[in-house]
């Protein structure tokens, strides 16, 4: 009931007062209005991707475009070598026009995932779980780009 009176809110106060999406997205992906860092794709490597083609129209300022994500001190990537991340967010609800999807990629030529066992799932065929964490050691944290739980599973992304 909560959530079916706050999305009512929501859809009201953008009939209403309409909404700056394009402002608010380049805030959330921490931009300056207006401002994306667009990389032409490379036809021999793939990379950064083609744009995402918007589900609604008309599009709002950089909906589709990827953001590179390059010279981010949070962000590790190899000398010489393209952006190892790309963002983007499009609006998929017709109904919400307000709403955004985030999507980050990764370039899997640089960045791999790795699993690492929960404390109840996943459990092997003898019923051995893991410790849950990610091991601190030198080598991993250097290379940890982000951890994430998927359907309660942990999961390690490292650069490698």
């Amino acid at each position: 009931m909560c959530f079916s009176l706050e999305d009512f809110v929501h859809r009201v106060s953008f009939r209403v007062f309409g909404s700056d999406s394009a402002s608010e997205a380049a805030e959330d992906l921490g931009l300056k209005a207006g401002k994306y860092l667009l990389e032409a794709t490379d036809p021999e490597m793939g990379w950064p991707p083609q744009a995402l083609r918007p589900a609604l129209s008309p599009p709002i300022a950089g909906e589709g475009k990827w953001l590179v994500i390059k010279n981010d001190p949070y962000v590790r990537s190899y000398p010489g070598s393209p952006a190892a991340f790309v963002q983007t967010f499009i609006r998929t609800d017709e109904e919400r026009r307000f709403t955004r999807v985030y999507i980050t990629m990764w370039d899997p030529r640089q960045v791999q995932l790795h699993i690492a066992m929960g404390t109840k799932e996943p459990e092997s065929a003898t019923g051995e779980t893991g410790t849950g964490r990610i091991l601190a050691m030198t080598f991993t944290m250097r290379h940890l780009v982000g951890a994430l739980t998927v359907g309660f599973r942990p999961c390690m992304v490292s650069l490698e």
